[in-house]
């Protein structure tokens, strides 16, 4: 019954919307793609983040085919849209009508634009929609005989707004199966039909492999590194506290923070860290993944996170709230401390303190984390099996039920 009033409110919503999709096709009329495209992809970042690394994997194990991606939200910099560019992929940002809040009509407009450049296709295309709000709005006036595809990173408020639009992808995908069964029981809430149910699959999350070093005697004083971005799910505030409750006994005791959290730090915590802020250049990624000793993820939520992966790969302990795949890894084999609360943030900061100072004490029980880490990480994560699933799934689109 809820999902009958979900297609219902969408129905109302559509005959709103009919004037602003008729003008964004005229538009279209007017002004056509100036080229032909065999995959159109709609992402709504090219910022640091996990999701933004996954999506760019997708895109680049299509070089033969010829892609335009759409960026739909405002990025919080440039640091990976480096990584979606090839000479096959035309990128545009279209965040300026699409993510205006000022002028909301403008992406209503934009809806019928884009969505007639897509039909007017000689071929039909591939639509790929990577967790984007336009992606979901727009697939409703794409035309039936053209296959879509929606990749739901986690689970959030988009596991609610897809509802409405998921009749018209042929295939959705998560990360782990984790994600799956809590969207699954969102579906059953809602009375979805079964047959939605069996369209969705999981694609693991994989990662590039660093290169093998030998792996070096670890001495104290330790370094501790926070990877991603200044969201209230990040929670990097508990990490720079962690940093102040250690520093009271080992202030020689480094904390790294990679990635834009400098105004999600209170100031007078920064004297306890080192804010190295977005860093896009690969090479200096790595060199700082291989400097430190400790990988911190306090998230109160999380799909991966790729960095969990990054970490283990690169020979760190972690340090890691029960989210996303990282309790099911640890219950295969211990990476390092999988705290026991997600919400109780004093016991957070007081288990991670210890455990680093603990560490910090006896730096060889990190060689033997750091060296059993490793070995996981070359024969669970790595990115053929990844690459091969998405490869298959969007070759033969056509040809699945």
């Amino acid at each position: 019954m809820l999902y009958i009033l979900l297609l219902i409110k969408r129905f109302i919503e559509d005959i709103g919307m009919f004037p602003f999709i008729w003008w964004g096709r005229r538009m279209a009329a007017r002004k056509p793609l100036e080229d032909e495209y065999d995959l159109f992809f709609f992402f709504p970042f090219y910022h640091v983040g996990g999701a933004e690394k996954v999506n760019a994997e997708i895109v680049q194990q299509f070089p033969g085919k010829r892609i335009i991606i759409f960026f739909t939200k405002h990025s919080q910099d440039e640091a990976l849209l480096h990584l979606f560019q090839a000479p096959n992929i035309t990128i545009r940002n279209i965040a300026p009508f699409a993510d205006n809040k000022k002028k909301y009509y403008l992406s209503f407009i934009y809806r019928g634009l884009i969505s007639a450049y897509i039909n007017k296709q000689s071929i039909p295309p591939t639509v790929f929609n990577g967790q984007s709000n336009f992606g979901y709005k727009i697939s409703r006036w794409i035309n039936k005989g053209i296959p879509q595809v929606e990749l739901l990173h986690n689970f959030c408020n988009f596991s609610y707004i897809r509802l409405p639009f998921l009749q018209f992808y042929k295939r959705s995908i998560t990360v782990s199966q984790r994600e799956r069964d809590m969207n699954l029981a969102v579906y059953r809430k809602f009375g979805l039909p079964k047959s939605l149910e069996e369209r969705f699959i999981v694609i693991g999350l994989a990662i590039h492999l660093p290169a093998m070093r030998e792996l070096q005697n670890i001495h104290s004083p330790i370094k501790i590194l926070y990877v991603g971005r200044g969201t209230a799910e990040k929670r990097p505030t508990i990490v720079a506290q962690v940093a102040e409750r250690v520093h009271r006994s080992e202030p020689g005791i480094e904390f790294l923070f990679m990635g834009d959290v400098k105004d999600a730090i209170p100031l007078s915590l920064h004297k306890h860290v080192k804010l190295l802020g977005s860093i896009g250049d690969p090479k200096q990624v790595e060199e700082i993944y291989r400097s430190c000793n400790v990988l911190i993820i306090p998230s109160s939520r999380e799909s991966g996170p790729l960095v969990f992966m990054e970490g283990m790969a690169y020979a760190m302990a972690i340090i890691a709230s029960p989210v996303g795949i990282m309790p099911y890894h640890y219950q295969k084999m211990s990476y390092g401390l999988q705290l026991d609360t997600v919400h109780d943030i004093e016991r957070i900061i007081a288990e991670t303190a210890r455990q680093v100072l603990e560490w910090n004490a006896d730096p060889q029980q990190l060689k033997l984390i750091a060296s059993k880490n490793r070995e996981y990480a070359y024969q669970h994560f790595g990115m053929d099996t990844f690459h091969q699933a998405y490869k298959d799934l969007i070759n033969h689109i056509r040809e699945l039920p």
